[in-house]
């Protein structure tokens, strides 16, 4: 028995290239059934003139700031409304906390409205250590920053981001030497807020 099924809407099919109206049963939260028929259902959902769809994912957000914010959702639950439910946060090379802070919270307030995906702020890792925007970073701080990508992608951020917009002092050599950490692996994400051409920025 299904534990939902959703009738009547319309659904992609992408090996045709068209829309389909049909049936969609879910079990265990995983769709199970597309077809013609209603089988047997604990309940049932009329989407007659609605099209049914999977959640989307928004690849570039930024995570709740929970000491700001307070201990409640803000930017998740805007998320949801949308249709959003996998959000990459930590993005431009910001994060609003630590990745072990922010899990602890979503914790504490028994999950969260969407599932993340976060990616370490390089920049943040910077500012952690008082590195100004315009600042070249020595060769100690360099060892200090990767110490501290490597303590957050251990504690499970899927990959780094930099915002070399907003800190013109951060080197092509440095953001290279900082990907070595993800050794070519594949699963992880390297995303950059692009620095914009101008006058007096350092290259």
């Amino acid at each position: 028995m299904l534990d939902l099924l959703i009738k009547n809407g319309q659904y992609p099919d992408f090996s045709e290239g068209r829309m389909k109206q049909g049936n969609i049963g879910i079990t265990d939260g995983k769709i199970t059934y597309i077809g013609p028929e209603e089988p047997d259902t604990k309940e049932r959902l009329d989407a007659r003139g609605k099209v049914v769809s999977p959640g989307f994912i928004d690849i570039h957000m930024h995570e709740e700031h929970f000491a700001e914010e307070g201990e409640h959702y803000v930017i998740a639950q805007m998320m949801l409304e949308m249709g959003v439910t996998t959000a990459v946060g930590g993005n431009c090379g910001m994060q609003n906390q630590r990745l072990s802070q922010f899990k602890r919270m979503i914790e504490r307030l028994g999950g969260a409205p969407v599932n993340y995906v976060m990616l370490v702020g390089y920049n943040q890792m910077r500012y952690l250590l008082g590195i100004g925007h315009n600042e070249r970073i020595s060769p100690k701080q360099q060892r200090q920053v990767l110490d501290l990508l490597r303590e957050e992608l251990e504690a499970g951020a899927r990959g780094i981001s930099f915002g070399i917009e907003y800190d013109p002092a951060i080197t092509f050599d440095e953001m290279a030497e900082a990907l070595t950490l993800l050794h070519g692996d594949q699963s992880y994400l390297a995303a950059a807020h692009f620095r914009q051409s101008a006058e007096g920025a350092l290259d």
